[in-house]
């Protein structure tokens, strides 16, 4: 045995030179025998390894060789956003759109990331191109594709060259003509394809993409080949930046000239689609015989109309949609908005011709019950609930609440007041919990007490009274104040009617202009408010509610109209220190004002 530690041979238990055991030597020895396996195992794995890493890098490389080939060829194309290769039209990776960019939609030929124009069609790749030029390119492909084999065909069965060449050029002489229509974007089989509510991606579909379209545009345009070749002229004008001389710029410029006067007189076909704020079509007008200068364009004779919607609803505004057809083949698709309010089987509106406003050309439809409207009459007044919560009251004469309640107060959101009506009876209506607008006429010259309480509705201020009406007029009722603690205001010169109770218990007022102009005075209008010196009533004024100024004991100055043809019962009750009185009428008159029970008190 030799010793590991002094590398002697020895026989025995211990090395006689160093004292080494031989059980350690022997131990030593099979250790270093396992580490030199365990070596040469870990140096194949490795060298395995590396074989595995070169044979996968070979075949990615081989795999992205061909990959690039197959982009490079057109069988596939690589994902604008993630960079992946694909076949079809969505990216199997990211879902992106399939863009095909490194080739000439119309002709095919390749281009460069930077060309602007095709080096062999002169297509522009500044703009998309339309999906009648798409078809084309696939027509040539095809036609392309069916010489060669043709060529091959001929070589082999050459008997039959002329029968196969009869078939192919009637399938080129029929076929092609017709695809080319089948896609154009500005003829009326495609614009008839088009209907009212379609989506933006369905005419997208059927017309493909409009001219000079950005994303979000809610009007796509199409035009005939002949406009838009001029348009494709002047827009090259428009980029060039290689002129090198004066010369360069004046020759550019008398031909951007000519172009322009040439498109002022061109007869050219145009299709317009309009959408809704929801991407919806809303209105379709294909002119078949459009011009730059629409002045120029003669008045196109109507040929037909049609409505396609077969009734509306009573009393609900409702979308009418048409068609209109004229002669040189334009065509216009729309809707109108009608709100019919009888019943009818020939109910007549009429629109503006789209290309002649001056003319009107007038429908028919028929109008039906509506069950969710709801309809009441109370004397001479008429109400009218539709579904949306908009109650119009129409006719003559007073609202009152019991004729409002009947109707649903929850239900109503909307109040419209018709001219004709001319009062506004007490809590007419109090605690309609929903309603936030009212609009009222100019021919209201009363309105009752807590006519609005509980309700939403928006007033419109001036030096602190809060005031209703309608858009034109919004001071006719003064309704209020916007605090208890105003000591003095001016009522606005527009107003006609001082509701019942407005001023009520408004201990701290002290003055108040009533101006020439307001009719009527309500209720309780100026009822205990204690602080008030002096009342002057203008002669407009013909009519004074029960206590209008009652418990206002501070008054010691009245002026009481002429004019007066109505007043209420205690009118001026708990005036006692009232010491001067103003007429502004002759004697008859005011023996006439005297016998009225609410003026009594006071005199």
């Amino acid at each position: 045995m030799v010793c590991p530690k002094c590398g002697k041979q020895f026989e025995g238990a211990f090395c006689p030179w160093c004292g080494s055991s031989a059980e350690s030597a022997e131990l030593e020895k099979r250790g270093d025998e396992e580490i030199a396996a365990e070596e040469e195992a870990f140096k194949a794995e490795e060298t395995l390894k590396a074989e595995e890493e070169k044979k996968s890098a070979e075949q990615d490389a081989a795999q992205k060789q061909a990959e690039e080939a197959a982009v490079a060829n057109g069988e596939k194309i690589r994902c604008p956003k993630c960079g992946n290769v694909f076949s079809g039209n969505f990216c199997p990776a990211c879902g992106a759109k399939a863009i095909e960019v490194d080739r000439c939609p119309v002709c095919g030929a390749p281009h460069n990331a930077g060309d602007k124009f095709c080096a062999k069609c002169g297509y522009s790749y500044e703009k998309k191109p339309s999906a009648a030029a798409v078809t084309m390119a696939g027509i040539g492909a095809a036609i392309k594709n069916s010489c060669k084999s043709a060529l091959a065909f001929c070589k082999k069965h050459s008997k039959k060259v002329i029968a196969a060449a009869v078939a192919i050029a009637l399938i080129l002489v029929i076929v092609v003509p017709i695809s080319v229509v089948f896609t154009s974007p500005v003829q009326p089989a495609n614009v008839d394809r088009i209907k009212i509510g379609d989506t933006q991606e369905r005419v997208l579909s059927i017309l493909g993409d409009p001219y000079d379209w950005e994303e979000g545009d809610l009007t796509f345009d199409y035009y005939s080949n002949n406009y838009l070749k001029i348009r494709k002229q002047l827009d090259e004008i428009a980029n060039m930046d290689d002129m090198e001389s004066f010369g360069d710029l004046a020759d550019a410029l008398e031909k951007e000239e000519k172009l322009n006067a040439k498109l002022e007189t061109l007869e050219y076909k145009q299709t317009r689609v309009s959408f809704d704020e929801d991407g919806l079509v809303e209105k379709i007008v294909f002119n078949a015989s459009a011009r730059e200068r629409s002045s120029d364009e003669e008045d196109k004779e109507l040929k037909s109309k049609e409505i396609l919607t077969e009734s509306v609803r009573i009393y609900e505004r409702s979308d009418v949609i048409y068609t209109l057809k004229y002669k040189d083949k334009s065509i216009v698709k729309a809707k109108a908005q009608i709100t019919p309010e009888e019943l009818s089987d020939a109910y007549t509106f009429s629109i503006d011709d789209p290309f002649a406003p001056e003319n009107e050309i007038e429908f028919s439809c028929k109008v039906v019950e509506n069950s969710d409207v709801k309809t009441i009459s109370d004397g001479n007044c008429q109400y009218r609930l539709d579904q949306y919560g908009k109650l119009t009251i129409y006719g003559t004469g007073t609202i009152t609440q019991s004729a409002v309640s009947s109707l649903g107060k929850i239900l109503i959101k909307e109040v419209v007041i018709e001219k004709g009506i001319t009062g506004i009876g007490e809590e007419a209506f109090a605690s309609c919990v929903s309603m936030t607008s009212v609009s009222i006429p100019d021919t209201v010259t009363s309105v009752g007490k807590d006519a609005f309480s509980r309700t939403k509705v928006s007033y419109t201020t001036y030096d602190d009274v809060k005031y209703l009406g309608n858009e034109t007029d919004k001071y006719l009722v003064a309704c209020g104040l916007n605090s208890q603690d105003v000591v003095q205001f001016n009522i606005h010169n527009d107003c006609k009617a001082i509701a019942g109770g407005a001023f009520e218990n408004s201990s701290n007022l002290k003055g108040a202009y009533i101006p020439d102009g307001v009719i009527s005075i309500g209720d309780d209008a100026f009822k205990n408010c204690s602080s008030l010196t002096s009342v002057i009533i203008p002669d407009s004024v013909k009519s004074i509610g029960d206590g209008a100024f009652s418990g206002c004991g501070g008054v010691q100055n009245v002026t009481i109209p002429a004019g007066l043809e109505s007043v209420g019962s205690d009118v001026f009750n708990g005036m006692d220190n009232v010491a001067r009185i103003d007429f502004n009428g002759d004697l008859a008159a005011w023996f006439e004002v005297m016998s009225m029970d609410g003026i009594a008190s006071v005199v």
